[in-house]
């Protein structure tokens, strides 16, 4: 019976010291950890926390320009006599996106991507990147126009000149962020303006 006791006494002084050394393992580690975060350097500490700032901080914007939020409303191509290519595009933003835009102020940029035959006649893919809109905290308006000009080579042929007037589709509206990267690109505004 003395062996029995015995033989219980040991196992449990087994299982508490075993018991204690993975206690003391897990928190020596845990003291490690804590040491490894607190010798971080400062410079990188003060990298992290302005670059979580910049990310708090850009509007998101891709997850607004969806329709009904912005809607093209109407899409149009003319050409004068002086061959100056002209594109209005009429657009509207709901109440939603008009609020955000006026609370978060975000720097964002309309470009129209012109048709492979206009690239080349052009030699340039897209119109200049224009600026959006930035409104007020007192006030604005909800449907805008964006107007571009560009001017055709002197030499355009009369069946280019009627193609251009009578060819509407396969422009493309590109959206983009304050460093002009695309967020949204509208595939055919034409087709777009009329859903």
């Amino acid at each position: 019976m003395l062996h029995k006791r015995l033989g219980a006494i040991i196992m449990f002084v087994i299982l508490l010291t075993t018991g204690c050394s993975v206690a003391e393992s897990q928190s020596e580690t845990e003291s490690k950890e804590e040491n490894k975060i607190e010798q971080t350097a400062p410079e990188k500490v003060e990298e992290n926390e302005i670059a979580l700032e910049k990310k708090e901080e850009e509007p998101v914007l891709d997850k607004q320009f969806y329709p009904p939020h912005f809607k093209v409303t109407d899409f149009a191509v003319r050409i004068d006599e002086q061959n100056k290519l002209s594109i209005r595009m009429n657009y509207l933003f709901d109440q939603e996106l008009f609020e955000f835009l006026r609370t978060e102020q975000p720097e964002f940029y309309y470009a129209i991507e012109y048709p492979e035959a206009i690239h080349e006649m052009l030699g340039q893919p897209t119109s200049d990147f224009i600026r959006g809109e930035t409104f007020s905290a007192t006030g604005g308006q909800l449907n805008h126009s964006l107007e571009i000009e560009e001017q055709l080579p002197e030499d355009i042929s009369e069946n280019d000149l009627g193609w251009l007037r009578d060819e509407w589709t396969g422009y493309r509206l590109i959206l983009s962020d304050q460093n002009q990267d695309a967020f949204h690109i509208f595939d055919d505004i034409f087709h777009y303006s009329k859903s």
